[in-house]
């Protein structure tokens, strides 16, 4: 049994889902449940139940599932020790997040990183991307985190993983005719989005970006009657029937899409280019090279959990 089966194997203690797993493993279904069963076939006894409403934990998967944390907890903390012997000169990282992405994100970040690097002082640095830029360019950050492909100079660049673009289409909005299910996901074409009042995000978020590349993608001027700072409030205004918005999928508003049964929440067809955007962790070049790996494997996993990320 190699560590990588364990940690996918502790992934599905977490999540309790094949499909949930995999995504933020990014790794196939099938991959998955192979390493399940190999796993399962040299312990001799089942981990989970199999069920319609997922997987559940036997007595015995319980009992694994607690050693297997603390071994790759323990291997965790060896690795971070033994890369803090090259790291001298590495005694600070300043991380820049969008507030959305902070909001969520963060505490779970510098918790999980103070406790690998003691020796390491972790701060977080939270403003919109055009601000992120000039601070990572100006060395008051070292590591970047946005859903826009930025691309600043002098930068390396780290994807780990799609974001969704989509819809929140205004309770009554008579566009909704014009949407279509593919695989049980509803979609809507933006084209169809002429007559509609928007409330996007602030200028300088990248929700804001997103948003303008993908109206000028289908070729729609915008009425704009509100600007917000949470995605939230774009569905919360779609959910008044007061403006459509256009921002990325997170789970919480997904959450209450299906909590409040509106089902306001449509994707955009592939085609376009903007129905889909990368997550990216940017990286001063001089810093790329001693970087310990774990800060980049921290982050994508706690941003993963926030936002509904695809291979």
């Amino acid at each position: 049994m190699t560590l990588v089966e364990i940690r996918w194997i502790c992934e599905l203690f977490e999540k309790k889902n094949m499909s949930k797993a995999a995504g933020v493993l990014y790794v196939s279904q099938p991959a998955l449940s192979q390493c399940l069963q190999r796993v399962e076939r040299q312990l001799g006894f089942p981990l989970f139940h199999r069920s319609n409403k997922g997987l559940v934990p036997t007595e015995k998967g319980i009992l694994f599932h607690q050693a297997a944390a603390s071994i790759l907890d323990t291997y965790d903390r060896f690795l971070a020790q033994a890369e803090l012997l090259d790291l001298k000169k590495l005694n600070h990282i300043t991380i820049g997040m969008a507030p959305y992405i902070s909001s969520c994100c963060s505490v779970e970040i510098i918790q999980k990183l103070c406790g690998l690097y003691p020796d390491i002082r972790f701060k977080v640095y939270e403003a919109y991307t055009p601000e992120l830029i000039q601070a990572l360019e100006n060395n008051t950050i070292q590591l970047m985190v946005t859903s826009t492909p930025a691309c600043p100079e002098g930068t390396k660049v780290r994807s780990f993983g799609t974001v969704p673009c989509v819809i929140f289409l205004r309770k009554g909005s008579q566009a909704a005719r014009y949407a279509y299910m593919e695989n049980q996901v509803p979609y809507l074409d933006p084209k169809y989005l002429k007559e509609e009042p928007f409330c996007i995000t602030y200028t300088g978020q990248a929700t804001r970006l997103l948003a303008e590349n993908l109206l000028a993608e289908a070729g729609i001027s915008p009425t704009v009657i509100h600007e917000s700072r949470h995605i939230s409030s774009l569905y919360r205004y779609a959910q008044q029937g007061i403006a459509t918005g256009i921002a990325t999928l997170t789970p919480f508003v997904q959450k209450q899409d299906c909590l409040v049964d509106t089902n306001l929440i449509y994707r955009i067809p592939p085609a376009y280019r903007w129905s889909h955007t990368q997550m990216v962790i940017y990286t001063q070049a001089a810093l790329e090279r001693i970087m310990p790996a774990r800060v980049y494997d921290i982050i994508s996993q706690s941003v993963s959990n926030f936002i509904c990320l695809t291979p």
